[in-house]
């Protein structure tokens, strides 16, 4: 019986030890996709490892729309975000931002001061003011760009990585007149 349960133990203890298999990031011989995204960077927040960010629908009556711009790394100083328009939509006629103009604006990513906050990811909004402009004009879009990005040790990549992905939100605007 003793020699029964050692056996068990010793068969047990190999299994174990052959089920493991060291990975390694840069290791893709198993077919993973795995990408390392070197240094900071700001962009668009979403969801796991998505991509894009879903277009917004809203309609002219529907207020404010709150795009979010993260620096997964965190930052020690202020981010400072630029952004651009693109699209159909009008400054000033179909829409509006706090401090900006019909070229855009930008916001300051500030960072966390661990005060109680549950976030662990330094993040801004950056809120788009729907207007309604009493006018049959049709359903708009409207792009916002995340052009340029610097803190107090210079320049901050701009999209997922430093590329493209995440850089642009697009929002459409039906028409409500």
């Amino acid at each position: 019986m003793m020699k029964k349960i050692i056996y068990m133990v010793f068969t047990s203890v190999i299994f174990l030890t052959g089920c493991t298999e060291d990975f390694e990031l840069n290791d893709n011989d198993n077919g993973l996709n795995v990408q390392i995204l070197e240094g900071d960077y700001v962009a668009y927040t979403a969801d796991g490892a998505n991509t894009n960010i879903d277009p917004v629908e809203v309609s002219e009556d529907e207020g404010s729309v709150p795009l979010n711009i993260e620096i997964p790394t965190g930052t020690e100083s202020d981010v400072k975000v630029n952004f651009t328009f693109g699209g159909t939509a009008i400054y000033g006629t179909d829409f509006t931002v706090p401090d900006g103009s019909s070229e855009g604006g930008s916001v300051v990513i500030e960072p966390d001061d661990g005060s109680g906050a549950t976030n662990l990811i330094d993040n801004v909004d950056i809120n788009i003011n729907i207007l309604t402009d009493g006018v049959v004009d049709g359903t708009k879009t409207l792009e916002v760009i995340l052009s340029s990005a610097s803190n107090a040790d210079g320049p901050v990549n701009v999209g997922r990585g430093g590329t493209d992905i995440l850089r642009t939100a697009i929002i459409t605007i039906d028409d409500i007149d």
